[in-house]
């Protein structure tokens, strides 16, 4: 996965009042101080005009500037969000439907006539598998991947506090047994740009572990992990779960907890990946050859994710 910035623009606002009162001093500089800076010069009528002139542009350059810098910072249009989907724009029928597209298409089906589905019920037969897999694994929305995983320590009895590292940089959850005060072990969860993880998350994971005094620690990804991070976890009793791990653990647990692991996983749209930033479903896009996936918010928020190679 590539991604950008996880947040929007912060200083867009203050940026834009930057530039405006720029303009404004050019303004002041052409009108009042350039008059009499001509006056004790002694500059011909001709060049002073020719300065305010110039400093008159610079100003309507820069309110242009700031103008543009405004209506980029307001959420998009309907027509703007369209064109960052793959097909014709379409009318859609009343909440809950949605249009069934293709995705994965190269071309609008230009010839096609307008399809509108219940959107629950096209979810649940076309998505919800019958059983655990890896291929469930591998196809789950990173979101839903972290979501997931306190589900799994709550049906294996413990009791689960969940802390947030912020936008795409996964969760914290502390294991308790039932009536204990203090934690057994601490599991880092990461589903966003998790494909392969450094050792950086282990080594941080450890820090962790030492300043609350915690013995035993898990990461959780839903990718791989480079050697570097398997031999720093292997020195500092941290256990590395990818997904065929993962995938062990559930099929350990009786088959009524793993079919309501199951239902809650693949609940509604559960492939599509979230933004880590606005928590909306992104929209697919190709760029040439590239195929990706951007926010729905764009152009106020322009985070992109690639497609998982199936």
């Amino acid at each position: 996965m590539s991604t950008e910035q996880l947040s929007p623009p912060a200083r867009r606002p203050a940026i834009t009042f930057f530039v405006l009162a720029a303009a404004a001093s050019l303004f002041a500089a052409a009108h009042f101080l350039l008059p009499q800076f001509a006056t004790a010069r002694n500059l011909s009528s001709s060049l002073r005009s020719f300065a305010a002139i110039f400093l008159d542009l610079l100003a309507l350059g820069l309110v242009a500037f700031a103008i543009m810098r405004m209506l980029a910072a307001r959420p998009a249009s309907a027509t703007e969000q369209a064109n960052f989907l793959p097909t014709e724009q379409v009318t859609l029928a009343p909440s809950p439907t949605v249009l069934v597209v293709d995705d994965e298409a190269d071309t609008p089906f230009a010839d096609a006539p307008t399809l509108v589905v219940d959107t629950q019920q096209w979810l649940h037969d076309a998505h919800a598998p019958a059983q655990w897999s890896l291929g469930v694994l591998h196809g789950m929305e990173w979101k839903r991947f972290e979501d997931i995983c306190p589900v799994f320590y709550r049906e294996k009895g413990m009791r689960c506090e969940i802390g947030s590292l912020g936008p795409g940089a996964g969760i914290d959850l502390r294991l308790f047994a039932t009536t204990d005060a203090v934690p057994t072990a601490i599991v880092r969860c990461r589903g966003w740009n998790a494909r392969v993880l450094g050792a950086d998350v282990p080594r941080n994971l450890a820090a962790l572990m030492s300043t609350e005094k915690i013995g035993k620690g898990f990461v959780m990804g839903n990718g791989g992990f480079t050697d570097e991070a398997r031999s720093f976890a292997a020195a500092h009793r941290i256990n590395l779960v990818d997904l065929p791990m993962f995938l062990a653990m559930i099929e350990r647990l009786p088959a009524q907890m793993q079919q309501r692991l199951l239902d809650f996983a693949t609940a509604g749209d559960w492939t599509t990946p979230s933004c880590p930033a606005c928590g909306g479903k992104m929209l697919p896009r190709h760029k040439g050859t590239e195929k990706f996936w951007s926010c729905p918010n764009f152009p106020r928020c322009r985070i992109t994710c690639g497609k998982r190679a199936a």
